[in-house]
C-alpha cells in the first residue's frame, strides 16, 4: 500500500509541476500579449495626435478612435479582466440653462422687398429642402445608449493604459424657434438640462454654444419635466449654426433642424432665405407685388436658397402655387447691408403670419 501511495503521490506531484509550468507559460504569453497590445495602442494614440496636428477632419479622427475602441473590445476577449470604473470629470456647461426666449423678428411679422428689380434680388430658380442642398428630415427618437466600462487586465498597472488627448474643435451654435400654432408654451431641454423656459408661439432664443456632436433634444409643456411632446436627437458639426423649430400641430410635433449660414452676402447687400413652417398651409410661391415670382413651390418644412437683397424696406407676397391668389401680403421689412436673414412662414392656413429674423 505504501508503495502504491508513493507512486500516486509522485504522479500527482508531476502533474502539479506540469500545471505550474503551464500557468507560468500562460502568464508569460499573456504579459507578452499585453505588451504588444500596449505598443499598438500607443501607436494608435500617436496617429490620432498626428491627425490632430495636421488638422485632419473630425470624421477621420473619429474613425481612428473607433478603430481603437474595436481593438480594446478584441483585447477584452483574450484577457482575464477585473472591471475598473473610470469616473468622468463633470464638464462645465457651455450654454446657460434657462435662457429666456426673445420675441423673434421685427415687429408685425416681417417680410421683404417691394418693387425689387432683377439686380436687387437674385434668387435661385428652384427651392431646395430645409437642409442645405437636400430635403428636411425629421429627427428620430433615440432609444438611449448604454455605456459599458472598459475591462482592464488584473496584471496591468495604470501606466499600461494609454491616454488619448481630447481633440479641440469649435462649438456649434444653436437657437430654438417655437413654430407650433397650438402647442402652448414649452420648456426646452438639451441632454436633460433646461436651456429655454416658457417659450410661446413665435418665441425665439438667442444662439447658444454647444459642443459639436450628437445631443438629445426634448420639449415639455411649460413647467413640466415629464411627458415630453418632442424627444429626438440631432448631430451638430463644429462651428455650425442651427435653428431648431418646434414645428407642426400638437398631435404630431417634430423638431425641424435648419442650418443657418451667416456669411456669404455680397458686400453692401443683405442676404435672405425663406422657410415654410405652417403645418396646414398649402405650398406657396414667394412673389413681388407686381406678380413676379421669386421663389416657386415652397412646401411645409422646406427652405429656399439664399438670395441677395438690396438694403432698404422691401415687400413680398405669398401666393398659391401657380396662381395670382394672394395668401398673405408680407408687411414691409427693413434689410440692413451685410446682414443675413431668415423669413419664417408661420401660423395656420387662413391665418398666416411671418417673422424676419437676422442670423446673427
Amino acid at each position: 500500500m505504501k508503495e502504491r501511495r508513493d507512486v500516486v503521490t509522485s504522479e500527482v506531484a508531476t502533474e502539479v509541476s506540469k500545471l505550474v509550468t503551464l500557468v507560468q507559460e500562460s502568464q508569460e504569453n499573456q504579459q507578452a500579449f499585453l505588451t504588444e497590445a500596449y505598443r499598438l495602442l500607443q501607436a494608435q494614440a500617436r496617429e490620432v495626435e498626428e491627425l490632430q496636428n495636421r488638422a485632419i477632419s473630425t470624421e477621420a479622427i473619429l474613425a481612428k478612435l473607433d478603430e481603437i475602441g474595436k481593438f480594446l473590445a478584441k483585447l477584452a476577449k483574450h484577457v482575464n479582466i477585473n472591471v475598473t470604473k473610470v469616473e468622468e470629470q463633470p464638464g462645465t456647461p457651455e450654454m446657460q440653462p434657462g435662457s429666456p426666449a426673445v420675441p423673434g423678428g421685427q415687429p408685425g411679422g416681417q417680410q421683404m422687398m417691394p418693387g425689387l428689380q432683377q439686380p436687387d434680388m437674385m434668387p435661385e430658380p428652384q427651392v431646395v429642402p430645409a437642409s442645405e442642398g437636400g430635403p428636411a428630415v425629421d429627427i428620430s427618437v433615440s432609444e438611449g445608449v448604454v455605456t459599458e466600462d472598459i475591462p482592464i487586465s488584473e496584471g496591468v498597472g495604470e501606466e499600461a493604459v494609454p491616454v488619448v488627448k481630447p481633440v479641440h474643435q469649435p462649438r456649434a451654435q444653436v437657437r430654438f424657434l417655437h413654430a407650433s400654432p397650438d402647442a402652448g408654451r414649452v420648456d426646452i431641454y438639451i441632454d436633460h438640462k433646461k436651456y429655454a423656459s416658457d417659450v410661446a408661439f413665435q418665441g425665439i432664443t438667442p444662439y447658444l454654444p454647444i459642443e459639436a456632436g450628437r445631443h438629445r433634444l426634448q420639449v415639455f409643456p411649460a413647467g413640466k419635466a415629464a411627458g415630453a411632446i418632442i424627444d429626438s436627437t440631432s448631430n451638430f458639426t463644429p462651428g455650425g449654426h442651427y435653428t431648431i423649430a418646434v414645428s407642426g400641430f400638437l398631435r404630431n410635433l417634430r423638431s425641424v433642424v435648419i442650418e443657418d449660414h451667416q456669411k456669404g452676402a455680397k458686400p453692401g447687400y443683405a442676404r435672405a432665405k425663406v422657410v415654410h413652417l405652417s403645418p396646414n398651409a398649402p405650398a406657396v410661391d414667394v412673389a413681388l407685388p407686381n406678380g413676379k415670382v421669386l421663389l416657386g413651390h415652397l412646401t411645409f418644412k422646406q427652405k429656399s436658397p439664399y438670395f441677395q437683397v438690396t438694403p432698404g424696406t422691401r415687400h413680398l407676397e405669398l401666393r398659391a402655387v401657380g396662381k395670382p391668389d394672394v395668401l398673405l401680403r408680407v408687411p414691409p421689412a427693413k434689410f440692413d447691408p451685410n446682414v443675413t436673414y431668415t423669413l419664417y412662414i408661420l401660423g395656420m392656413s387662413g391665418h398666416l403670419t411671418t417673422m424676419l429674423v437676422p442670423e446673427a
